[in-house]
C-alpha cells in the first residue's frame, strides 16, 4: 500500500531542528532537509548562532522568514513545542537522508525523462552524468542499496 503523505518526514525535520535549537550539533547538516522551509529554518539557526545570537521563537522567526516568507510563526511555534532530548538523532537522521536522497533522486530522473521526452537528439553524456549523480544519492542516503550500475538502468528500462 502506497502511503499517501509525508508527514511523517516533516514531523522528523521539526525534531531534527529542535535538537538543533537545543543541542549545537554536527551531526545534521542543511542538505539532509527535503523541504525548502526546513532547510531554511536550519539555515537561519546556523546564521544565529554564528551571531551568537540566543536562538528563541521570535529571533528564529525573524531570521527564517527572511530567507523564505512562507515560514510563518505557527512552524516555529510547532518546532518549538517537539520535545526532543537530543539522544533521537540517530533514528530522525536516518529518516532524513533517505527522504532527502528519494527527494533529489526523485529530481534527477525527472531532468532525465525530460531529456529524453525531448524532441531534440539525445544528450547520452548529459543523460549518464544524471544518472550517476542519482546512484550516488542512493549510495549516499540510504544504507542498504544495492546501486545499479548506468548499463544495468539502462537494461532495466529496455525491458
Amino acid at each position: 500500500m502506497e502511503r499517501q503523505n509525508s508527514d511523517f518526514v516533516v514531523a522528523a525535520e521539526y525534531q531534527a531542528l529542535n535538537i538543533c535549537i537545543h543541542t549545537p550539533s554536527r551531526e545534521f547538516e542543511q542538505s539532509y532537509f527535503p523541504h525548502q522551509e526546513a532547510r531554511d529554518i536550519f539555515h537561519a539557526i546556523q546564521v544565529l548562532r554564528d551571531q551568537e545570537e540566543d536562538v528563541s521563537e521570535i529571533s528564529l522567526f525573524r531570521e527564517a522568514n527572511l530567507l523564505n516568507d512562507s515560514i510563518d510563526m505557527a512552524m516555529i511555534h510547532t518546532i518549538f513545542g517537539y520535545e526532543s532530548d537530543g539522544k533521537s538523532a540517530a533514528p530522525i537522521l536516518s529518516i532524513l537522508k533517505e527522504a532527502s536522497a528519494k527527494y533529489k533522486v526523485n529530481q534527477l530522473v525527472e531532468k532525465v525523462a525530460d531529456i529524453t521526452s525531448s524532441p531534440t537528439p539525445l544528450n547520452t553524456t548529459e543523460i549518464s552524468s544524471l544518472l550517476y549523480e542519482a546512484q550516488s544519492e542512493l549510495v549516499n542516503g540510504q544504507k542498504n542499496v544495492q546501486a545499479k550500475t548506468i548499463e544495468q538502468c539502462l537494461d532495466d528500462y529496455v525491458i
